[in-house]
């Protein structure tokens, strides 16, 4: 795989996974990305090299805990633009959903994402009913 990020030089790897994070949890609670901040505007940069199945089985409750980064094979970057690519296409999923395949550039763009609060505004009540 090849990886490159903000305007820093190509990274070449043999890697099981890479991810580009925004939060810290991904897939049910893994701690993939224990130094995410949502609102820093960097993508918190996950690669986990070549490792073999027993050691990924071996290690997977560290990715729970957010530890995998004591193993020699996990590196940590940050990025506001990530470019992966590889010699034959891989599948890129995106919140859990296949969204394409590399190569792939990924882009921080402050305040580009509008969140509406979660918090109760008091307009309706338990009784509040719709009128037609």
């Amino acid at each position: 795989m090849q990886l490159r990020l903000d305007d820093g030089p190509v990274l070449r790897r043999r890697v099981r996974t890479i991810a580009v994070a925004n939060g810290a949890y991904l897939g049910g609670g893994m701690w993939i990305a224990p130094k995410a901040e949502v609102n820093d505007g960097l993508f918190e940069v996950v690669t986990i090299g070549d490792v073999s199945r027993w050691l990924g089985i071996r290690s997977l409750p560290m990715l729970y805990r957010g530890t995998h980064g004591r193993l020699a094979q996990v590196e940590f970057g940050t990025a506001r633009r990530v470019e992966i690519d590889s010699e034959e296409p891989i599948g890129v999923e995106a919140d859990g959903e296949l969204a394409g395949n590399t190569p792939a550039v990924f882009e921080m763009v402050p305040a580009a994402l509008q969140v509406i609060d979660w918090r109760p505004s008091g307009i309706l009540t338990r009784d509040a009913r719709v009128s037609e």
